[in-house]
């Protein structure tokens, strides 16, 4: 029963990326000048400064957090690892 619920699971959801594409293709090239001219600007730089920061400490949280789970693995092998 499960099964037919959500058999077109897969589908809607690259559908639904494909229709966000789009629509993010056809936002960026109606407001292109307008987001270049900001990215371009001081406050843009300092933004995208503290995005980039923001994404690379993610990351590094995200390799230590895979780290410990692995160091603890060791120790119980109940632990699930990478569990995402």
């Amino acid at each position: 029963m499960t099964y037919k619920k959500y058999y077109y699971a897969a589908e809607a959801k690259s559908l639904l990326y494909l229709a966000l594409l789009l629509l993010s293709v056809q936002f960026l090239s109606i407001h292109k000048d307008t987001i270049l001219s900001f990215i371009f600007s001081v406050t843009g730089l300092i933004y995208l400064c503290f995005l980039t920061a923001a994404v690379n400490l993610a990351l590094v949280i995200k390799i230590y957090y895979r780290m410990q789970m692995i160091k603890y693995y060791e120790k119980d092998p109940r632990i699930r690892l990478f569990n995402d």
